[in-house]
């Protein structure tokens, strides 16, 4: 049985009539409407009996499309291949790459055709230093950059930390604050759900004990407290400052699933608002974005606009800065806005 959709299979009967091949795809390009159109032929085109009449059929069914990409999928000689490919036709031995070559090309006409921002702001420059940054220092530089992060405060003494965490309100995270301490987590230098300020004061010493312990001679800075946030999505947002192009922002789910399903995106430069939304979109998770089964929808815009100057921290910082961190990203419902939770910048040491 042949079939006239898609795909289409016009069985072993065009063997029998060539112009079959000339008229499907003659028909699937003027009628179809189709961009692109992908043919198996197996090892067909380098047969002796019908390799020449099959390249002529081929040919006479695509000449009036030649804007639109044809791949082929045979098995053949080098000279065949060559012969399709002088001709203008795409070929692949696996029709697995030639979807994945066909779908890059359709990513990069969508992305070459989006219109370039004429007027982009800038961050105010500061200067990153040449030394590690803690999570405080980094949270300080990048909300001046206009990225949102919860309320928090730092504590230097533990006389001081009931009223800090009575003036913030309950429930508090509780993190140790060092720039020579990057993954708090490993060392159990994060404390959640403080409910009260005894529990705060504990806390206190027994972050300081846990860093001592895992990091001797570990230059603290002091201990954050920060308000818990409600639920949300968690995202992750990141900048690596590619030797070719530059700063390069990266998009995905966050929290564990960042590295179960490694399920994110990426855009080089600064970002327009347009385009960090068209970013959010790309991964396979952004319906965890827009209501899922029934949950309230995430606050899209606020997550783009968090791109936005994350992209442009990392432009305007790009002699300065190796990468940029901020995990998770915590995405609320819409109208609530977007709020990093934890962030670190690597700067480019000094020698």
């Amino acid at each position: 049985m042949g079939s006239d959709d898609n795909p289409c299979d016009t069985t072993a009967g065009w063997l029998n009539d060539m112009s079959l091949i000339t008229k499907t795809f003659d028909v699937m390009y003027s009628d179809g409407g189709y961009d692109s159109i992908i043919g198996s032929f197996t090892m067909l085109p380098d047969s002796l009996t019908y390799g020449a009449e099959i390249r002529t059929a081929i040919g006479a069914g695509t000449r009036e499309f030649l804007d639109r990409p044809t791949a082929l999928c045979m098995e053949a000689r080098p000279e065949v291949v060559r012969a399709y490919e002088s001709d203008g036709f795409l070929v692949f031995d696996d029709s697995e790459r030639a979807v994945t070559a066909l779908a890059a090309l359709a990513y990069f006409v969508e992305h070459f055709d989006t219109p370039i921002a004429s007027h982009r702001k800038r961050t105010t420059r500061v200067d990153l230093g040449g030394e590690p940054l803690s999570e405080h220092a980094a949270q300080q530089i990048l909300a001046d950059a206009g990225i949102p992060f919860p309320a928090s405060t730092v504590v230097t003494h533990p006389d001081d930390v009931a009223k800090a965490a009575a003036d913030l309100g309950f429930p508090l995270v509780m993190k140790i604050v060092s720039p020579d301490i990057a993954h708090k987590t490993e060392i159990g230098g994060v404390i959640l759900d403080v409910e009260d300020e005894a529990q705060a004061s504990a806390a206190y010493l027994t972050l300081l004990e846990r860093a001592n312990a895992a990091v001797p001679g570990a230059r603290i800075e002091g201990v954050l407290l920060g308000v818990m946030c409600p639920k949300g999505v968690e995202t992750i947002v990141g900048v690596t400052n590619d030797p070719a192009f530059g700063p390069t922002v990266m998009f995905g789910l966050g929290g564990m699933q960042a590295e179960l399903f490694r399920d994110v995106a990426f855009r080089v430069g600064e970002l327009d608002h347009a385009e960090a939304v068209n970013l959010i979109r790309e991964i396979k998770g952004y319906p965890l974005l827009t209501g899922f089964r029934g949950a309230a929808p995430a606050d899209v815009d606020a997550l783009a606009d968090l791109l936005v100057a994350v992209s442009r921290f990392a432009v305007t910082h790009a002699d300065q800065l190796d990468s940029l961190d901020l995990n998770p990203v915590l995405v609320l419902e819409e109208g609530r806005g977007a709020l990093a939770l934890d962030a670190l910048i690597t700067v480019r040491t000094t020698s």
